[in-house]
C-alpha cells in the first residue's frame, strides 16, 4: 500500500479552480490493475486534474513503482461491513451509523441535486431483469454512493466521474453521478456493462469488440461498424507506462534456440482458461510453458493439472512479477498466449 493515504475527514483542496475528474475505484492500489494506475499517471503527465477516491482500502501489501509517481492521493470512503453471509437487516444495523448518515438523500431531492422520482436507489432495482428480486447489495452500493456525494462535496471541484469495470463501484459511481448530477463516464472491460439510467449524463468506453457489440444491443460475433458511435466508444488501450519505458531501453530482442516457449500474463482464476491452456501444453509435447500473474479462484486447480500431468519439468508458474522481470519472460520466450475467457 502506498503511504500517501488519507481518510474522508482529509480531503486536500486544489488551488486555481481547475475542473478535476475524480477515479471511483474499489480498491487501490492492486498488483492486477496496473492499467489504471498507469492510466492515471499518464492523465497526471498530461496535466489533468485528478483525485482518487476509494471504497475500501486494497489488503494488497506490495504495489508497482508507477504508483509513487502518481502525485494524486486517495481518500477513502467510510468504512463499512461486508454484506457477505450477513443478510441485510443486520447489516443496517451493523452500520446504523452509516445508514443514518445517508437516510435523507433516499426518498427526496437535496437542493441543487438531481435525485430522480422514487429515490436514486430505484436506479438498480429498475435495472433489474423482469421477475428476479432486486439483490440486497444494492442497497448498499446506494449508501455508499450516497457517501461518494458526500465526499464530492467535500472536495468541491469534482466535475466528472470516471469508474472502470462494470461491476458495483460502477454502479456506486453511476448513482452518485445521478444524485450530484455531475458526468460520468464508465470504462467496460471483462464485465457486462450496468444499464445505462435514461436522460443521464453518462458515456461507456469498451475495451473489445464483444463488449462494444454488447453496448450497442447487438448478438455476439457480429462486428462493431465503428470505434465511436453516439455515446459509446472501443478505443485501444495504451502500454503500461513503466513497461513503454522499458521496451525502449531493451536490447534487440533474440528467441530461445532450444524448445519453443509459451508466456501467458494473468491472475489465476477460471475465466482465464490457463486450465485449458495447461491441458494443451500436455497434449503438444516438447513445450515449455510460464504463467505469470498472481493467485486468485483457480490456482489451487491449476497447480493439480500441473502435478498430475506430470508437467513440473515443463510448466512455470511465477506468480506476480515486476514489469522488468515481465519484459525479461517477454524477451526469453518465443510465444505468448492471451489469457481470454474459454468456451
Amino acid at each position: 500500500m502506498s503511504d500517501h493515504s488519507t481518510s474522508e475527514h482529509s480531503i486536500p483542496h486544489r488551488q486555481g479552480g481547475q475542473p478535476t475528474v475524480a477515479y471511483v475505484l474499489k480498491g487501490y492500489p492492486r498488483i492486477s490493475e496496473l492499467f489504471i494506475a498507469s492510466e492515471i499517471y499518464r492523465l497526471e503527465q498530461l496535466g489533468v486534474a485528478l483525485r482518487i477516491i476509494v471504497i475500501k482500502p486494497s489488503e494488497e501489501t506490495t504495489h508497482h513503482p508507477i504508483v509513487d509517481l502518481i502525485e494524486a492521493v486517495p481518500t477513502y470512503l467510510p468504512a463499512t461491513s461486508s454484506l457477505s453471509g450477513t443478510g441485510l437487516p443486520r447489516w443496517l444495523r451493523e452500520n446504523l451509523r452509516f445508514v443514518r448518515r445517508a437516510a435523507p438523500a433516499s426518498g427526496s431531492t437535496p437542493p441543487g441535486r438531481g435525485v430522480p422520482r422514487g429515490g436514486a436507489g430505484s436506479g438498480p432495482v429498475r435495472s433489474c431483469p423482469e421477475g428476479r428480486r432486486p439483490r440486497a447489495i444494492y442497497a448498499k452500493e446506494f449508501l455508499l454512493a450516497v457517501a461518494l456525494v458526500d465526499t464530492l462535496d467535500a472536495a468541491g471541484d469534482v466535475e466528472h466521474l470516471h469508474a472502470h469495470f462494470a461491476h458495483g463501484c460502477t454502479t456506486v459511481t453511476w448513482l452518485a453521478s445521478i444524485i450530484s448530477g455531475t458526468s460520468l463516464h464508465r470504462s467496460c472491460e471483462g464485465h457486462l456493462p450496468v444499464v445505462a439510467e435514461p436522460g443521464r449524463p453518462a458515456r461507456s468506453q469498451a475495451s473489445s469488440g464483444r463488449l462494444h457489440a454488447h453496448l450497442h444491443g447487438r448478438q455476439r460475433g457480429s462486428p462493431p461498424p465503428d470505434r465511436a458511435i453516439g455515446r459509446r466508444s472501443w478505443p485501444d488501450h495504451g502500454l503500461n507506462a513503466e513497461f513503454t519505458k522499458l521496451l525502449v531501453d531493451a536490447p534487440p530482442f533474440h528467441p530461445p534456440c532450444d524448445r519453443p516457449r509459451i508466456i501467458s500474463v494473468g491472475r489465476l482464476v477460471p475465466k482465464k482458461g490457463f486450465d485449458v491452456l495447461v491441458k494443451a501444453v500436455a497434449e503438444l509435447g516438447d513445450v515449455e510453458l510460464v504463467i505469470a500473474g498472481e493467485d486468485g479462484d483457480q490456482a489451487d486447480v491449476v497447480r493439480e493439472l500441473v502435478r498430475s500431468l506430470d508437467l513440473a519439468d515443463r510448466v512455470t508458474l511465477r506468480g506476480a512479477v515486476t514489469q522488468a522481470q515481465l519484459v525479461e519472460e517477454y524477451r526469453s520466450s518465443s510465444m505468448f498466449r492471451l489469457g481470454l475467457p474459454c468456451g
